[in-house]
């Protein structure tokens, strides 16, 4: 079909609307939570600098590639078929790194997690950035680890910020995380749509690339600034089969290990 048209995009809304049905569809009933109180951004970021900055760069990142990647695979001479396996091989490189990253971050310190992350990606941005004389699989496979590192960007920062936050403010600081990534998915597609403009293409991924290299400059200031969290009180990634617990009980099973995880790390901290 030609892409040009609604029909492509209307297929797809199609299917993303009939993925909802299942979900809603379960017998699950949803807990009853406490009233929530207010975590204003401001304070969010005296609690974690790091998770802020780290979710506002995610979104400058993350959005600026899909609102600005099929723009640069037309603009360097790419056909459909070609922006689209580009497109998959960033997809797929997020769908596979994801846990490997997420649990290699719970036995180091996230921040040095963080900052060999965000420093490869802006050194998968500079090769993007010069692919032009080189071939199309060097493109997909840089495609493939661009997408596996910086489409964590967002996961080790939340992590980092629940590490500091208190945990009954874990709603509270993923919420204020969402606008903070929702400001730089806002921001991150028009700056970048300026610069390429101005300089081509191929800016986009200097400008990711400077991006991801200020977010790790900044996780190495916040290292000198504030001590690593011991590893008794970081919440480790939960596997959970889907299916076969209420969302009442999946509840009382994190708030659980919540308080075992934390209130270990206060009792160590009172002896």
């Amino acid at each position: 079909a030609d892409p040009s048209t609604f029909y492509l995009f209307s297929i797809a809304s199609i299917i993303f609307s009939l993925a909802v049905v299942p979900v809603l569809l379960t017998q699950s009933s949803a807990p009853n939570l406490a009233p929530l109180t207010r975590l204003p951004l401001r304070q969010l970021w005296l609690i974690s600098p790091l998770g802020v900055a780290g979710a506002c760069c995610a979104g400058l990142v993350n959005a600026t590639f899909y609102g600005m990647g099929p723009v640069f695979a037309h603009d360097i001479g790419l056909s459909i078929q070609q922006t689209s396996l580009f497109m998959a091989s960033v997809v797929l490189g997020g769908l596979f790194l994801q846990w490997p990253i997420g649990r290699l971050s719970d036995r180091l310190d996230r921040r040095v997690v963080l900052v060999v992350v965000v420093f490869t990606v802006a050194a998968a941005c500079l090769a993007m950035a010069q692919s032009a004389s080189h071939g199309m699989a060097w493109l997909y496979g840089i495609g493939l680890i661009y997408g596996g590192l910086s489409f964590t960007i967002y996961s080790i920062s939340n992590a980092h910020a629940n590490d500091h936050a208190d945990p009954d403010k874990l709603v509270q600081t993923a919420s204020g995380l969402l606008i903070a990534y929702g400001v730089g998915a806002i921001a991150g597609p028009m700056i970048a749509a300026f610069i390429m403009g101005q300089a081509g293409p191929h800016a986009m991924f200097y400008y990711n690339g400077t991006i991801a290299a200020g977010l790790g400059f900044f996780a190495l200031y916040r290292m000198l600034r504030r001590p690593s969290v011991s590893s008794t009180q970081r919440l480790p990634i939960i596997v959970l089969p889907g299916g076969q617990f209420t969302a009442g009980q999946l509840y009382a099973a994190v708030r659980r290990q919540l308080d075992r995880q934390f209130g270990r790390g206060r009792q160590s901290d009172k002896e």
